[in-house]
């Protein structure tokens, strides 16, 4: 009997028993211990690797950062980077990578840039996929922030006129003391229409707030009540007391903060969010850190689950301060998005859950507000958790394949958050309510801003997105127009979501498809309508159209109806250039006489 052989490798079940092993599949010592699970590692016998996907991914990784470098010298010294021969390097890469990606006619990773140059104007790509802001001018006496990126939308916005003691007039003497209280009380109504209802947090607090006396020795109260009165006030005759009542609240806010509670830190959301509607971005980004830390500081991101007494099962926490963090979640993810900044409270962070709403119809307005606003925090926390990742600083070291990974999961997640709306807020012709028109305006922006990150990546699947979500957008926006025109309800964010979609329908206009420029330009027409009744109330309204308008010269598109209405708010509202900053405050104030 000859003796056995032992294979140069033995499996993992013998070396961890130190038997010998005959490198059979299974081997002998498997079989006699019947195991099933006869393997070997891969690690150590070069002959037996498995190129598994992390391997793969590895690979490619080092082929883009050689692609990087080969870029760099070629613009260095194009002449000696022809002698090295390294076009023809980067031809072999660019080969390689649409190998490894399939047919680059199926939309994946690898399609040449060659072939999205062709779709677009070139530089409306590059600065649709890029959020960093590129120049900033210094003149004499004016500030002025040239580029920020488009979605940012912040194209040479005059950061001189963000100034609220310009809107602050012959209001001043107005007697806040002696107001009456039918006029707050129509203040307070003006304020639950338009901000409450899509805040959930002071829906839940205004019927105590009615209680009060004003003034409040309580500053905390005093505070929230002037910060209310501010945001109302925009939205009645005497538009111009809301920066009086402004200034009353600024003056309380050091003392206010020396006792953090849940009325300060409703006060700050709220004023952070009426300048950031009037344009003040400074002080709305402020008064956005003070809410956004101080709720780190009460430990609200904290916030664990509650015992359920009836079944004794955990259920997410409904009360007051979930509904105020996620209120302040929900303003520090717009105000972000519109600034280009980054999150003050980050999606890793976050270990409250989210507010579940009652789903009960006994109270339709209520039922209505709690619903959208459930809805309305999670898709914009999903908006900060995956393009927070797109653009993180490490993504430009991920892999093409790494970063399709993050739009799946983007998409599936909104997908599964829209599947999962009531049946009364799926959308539909019959549906009027602004909450639920801009919710779903809200879903297809989010939705557009997660795709255009791969615009050169999968640029016909982009482009098409665009185009169906667009078009969505401008049904949506057509018909919230009609709901502010008639009813005043007008959240200050909208204009944000309106100049968002413009965006991408203003870059389709560059596409060399003469069909797609024909439809964007008619949706345009929609989206410029709506900025204009925007701009009645919200000044970031007029800066949005202003924004267009130089956004379309930086792309060299004329749009006949953007330069009309540019023209009706600059005379309207002085936002022309003029020496004299005090002349733009001047024909504000004249719009909205005592």
């Amino acid at each position: 009997m000859g003796e056995k052989k032992t294979a140069t490798m033995a499996c993992t079940f013998c070396r961890k028993r130190k038997r010998r092993c005959d490198g059979q599949k299974p081997c002998s010592m498997c079989i006699k211990y019947n195991k099933a699970d006869c393997e070997y590692p891969v690690d150590k016998d070069r002959r037996k690797w498995k190129f598994d996907s992390t391997y793969v991914d590895y690979l490619e990784l080092k082929a883009d950062l050689i692609e990087q470098l080969v870029d760099e010298l070629a613009r260095e010294n194009p002449e000696k980077a022809q002698l090295l021969g390294f076009e023809k390097l980067k031809a072999d890469l660019n080969e390689l990578q649409l190998n490894s990606a399939g047919n680059p006619n199926n939309n994946k990773v690898g399609m040449s840039e060659e072939f999205v140059k062709n779709l677009a104007d070139e530089e409306a790509i590059d600065e649709l996929v890029n959020t960093k802001w590129r120049v900033r001018q210094k003149s004499t006496n004016r500030d002025i922030t040239e580029f920020y990126g488009p979605i940012s939308g912040r194209q040479k916005v005059d950061e001189s006129l963000e100034k609220e003691d310009q809107f602050i007039g012959a209001s001043t003497k107005f007697d806040l003391v002696s107001s009456s209280a039918e006029f707050r009380s129509q203040l307070l109504d003006n304020f639950a229409k338009s901000f409450a209802r899509y805040f959930l947090a002071s829906w839940q607090t205004l019927d105590e707030v009615r209680t009060w006396e004003y003034p409040s020795q309580d500053v905390s109260k005093q505070l929230l009540m002037c910060a209310i009165f501010t945001y109302g006030a925009s939205f009645s005759n005497h538009r111009d007391l809301a920066f009086t009542f402004l200034q009353e609240a600024e003056f309380m806010t050091m003392k206010a903060s020396k006792n953090i509670n849940e009325y300060v830190l409703q006060a700050f959301l709220i004023l952070s969010c009426f300048q950031l509607g009037m344009g003040l971005d400074a002080n709305s980004w402020a008064y956005c850190v003070m809410s956004a830390s101080m709720t780190q500081y009460m430990g609200l991101h904290l916030m664990p689950t509650m015992n359920s007494t009836a079944n004794n099962t955990l259920v997410p926490y409904r009360g007051k301060s979930s509904a105020m963090f996620w209120s302040i979640i929900l303003q520090d993810r717009i105000i972000t998005s519109v600034l280009g900044r980054g999150c003050r409270i980050q999606y890793f962070r976050v270990q409250t859950d989210f507010y579940k709403p009652l789903l009960r119809q006994n109270n339709l307005e209520e039922y209505i507000t709690e619903v959208s606003f459930a809805f309305h925090t999670k898709l914009w926390f999903i908006h900060d958790k995956f393009l927070g990742q797109i653009y993180s600083s490490k993504a430009e070291f991920l892999h093409a394949s790494h970063r399709l990974s993050l739009i799946q999961q983007g998409v599936e997640a909104l997908q599964e958050l829209q599947n999962s709306l009531p049946e009364d807020f799926k959308l539909s012709y019959v549906i009027t309510d602004t909450r639920i028109l801009t919710l779903h305006l809200s879903f297809s922006v989010v939705y557009l801003l997660l795709h255009r990150a791969y615009l050169k990546q999968m640029p016909l699947k982009v482009i098409n997105t665009m185009m169906q979500q667009c078009e969505i957008s401008a049904d949506l926006i057509g018909r919230l127009t009609a709901q502010f025109e008639s009813n005043e309800d007008i959240p200050y964010f909208a204009s944000y979501l309106v100049l968002t979609c413009a965006t991408f329908d203003l870059f389709l206009m560059t596409n060399k498809d003469e069909s797609l420029r024909s439809r964007s330009a008619d949706r345009l027409k929609i989206y410029i309508t709506c900025l204009v009744v925007i701009g009645r109330y919200w000044r970031r309204g007029v800066r949005d159209i202003q924004v267009l308008s130089e956004l379309a010269k930086r792309w060299k598109i004329n749009v006949p109806c953007l330069e009309e209405a540019l023209s009706r708010q600059t005379n309207s509202f002085g936002m022309s250039e003029m020496p004299n900053d005090q002349r733009d405050a001047n024909c504000f104030m004249d719009q909205f006489p005592l």
